[in-house]
């Protein structure tokens, strides 16, 4: 993963970019409050972090959590409004870092990953104490197995991770271990899930833990900027920045929407942007098909 991390970012600094020929448009605005159902940015925080997290799982749900009281919401697919029946009481100031199928991860501090369930908020696990920085982390759900990486790029294993520590330490593998139980002709290769040279490949293709991947295009959020990549090359470069708004957060749809979450601090109000796929129109239109 360090040598794909470094190809990005040379093709960041080298790469032409394709013009932001991107339009952006309003698709929802939330009031500022510290209560239950709604969105909360405190600029004037200086203790902790505050503000929400968005996150977009592979069946297109959005999800929110409101890091100041740990709630996590989930926004109504079509009218995009908070379902205020249906959201979780979490911990607060967790980092709310993916959306998997049927699970979330959520970093606790630099050391410790959990995952909960969707539909009931049960802990699904919870890895702690380890022994590095967690730079990014992948759970595999079809496998059991979580994928963490460190800063500089290395890839530690856990497997059947459990909210138990003695067994998490009994599964936890270190980076040789890891790329030797999960070698391409090893033990984990029905799963159709291997690591080479450093890398993660599921399915045949490289995961990347950084970004988001739909339909062969490669999404790469750096600060507030969302690089594409195509087949390794950089094929358009956005900007997600606002002078008037503070940004909070952006995920990308399964259909290759990009949703971007930004705070303006005049009106005192969350404004829901939405920039269309237009690069894959195809695969966009088939998604809404289909879905």
């Amino acid at each position: 993963m360090r040598r794909i991390f470094f190809i990005m970012i040379s093709l960041i600094t080298f790469s032409a970019c394709v013009a932001q020929d991107v339009s952006i448009t309003k698709v929802k605005e939330f009031e500022n409050k510290r209560e239950e159902g709604q969105l909360y940015y405190n600029i004037y925080s200086d203790e902790a972090p505050t503000g929400n997290s968005m996150r977009i799982d592979v069946d297109g749900n959005i999800y929110i959590y409101q890091r100041d009281i740990g709630i996590l919401y989930t926004l109504n697919s079509k009218s995009y409004e908070i379902n205020k029946t249906d959201y979780l009481k979490l911990q607060n100031f967790l980092s709310f870092m993916y959306a998997y199928k049927n699970y979330l991860g959520f970093h606790k501090s630099i050391y410790d990953y959990l995952a909960i369930e969707k539909k009931s908020g049960k802990l699904k696990f919870e890895v702690n104490n380890l022994n590095f920085e967690i730079n990014a982390a992948y759970y595999d759900e079809d496998s059991d197995v979580l994928f963490l990486t460190d800063r500089s790029g290395n890839i530690y294993s856990v497997i059947n991770p459990e909210n138990d520590n003695q067994k998490n330490e009994a599964n936890y593998h270190n980076p040789n271990e890891t790329e030797e139980i999960f070698s391409k002709n090893g033990s984990y290769s029905d799963k159709n899930i291997y690591i080479e040279n450093n890398a993660l490949y599921k399915n045949g293709s490289v995961y990347y833990f950084y970004g988001s991947q739909v339909n062969g295009y490669n999404f790469y959020l750096l600060d507030t900027t969302m690089y594409i990549y195509l087949k390794n090359e950089l094929f358009k470069e956005i900007n997600l920045r606002s002078k008037m708004e503070i940004f909070e957060s952006a995920a990308v749809h399964p259909c290759g929407d990009i949703y971007i979450l930004r705070f303006n601090e005049t009106q005192n109000r969350h404004i829901l942007y939405r920039i269309e796929n237009t690069w894959d129109s195809a695969w966009r239109k088939q998604w809404y098909k289909e879905h």
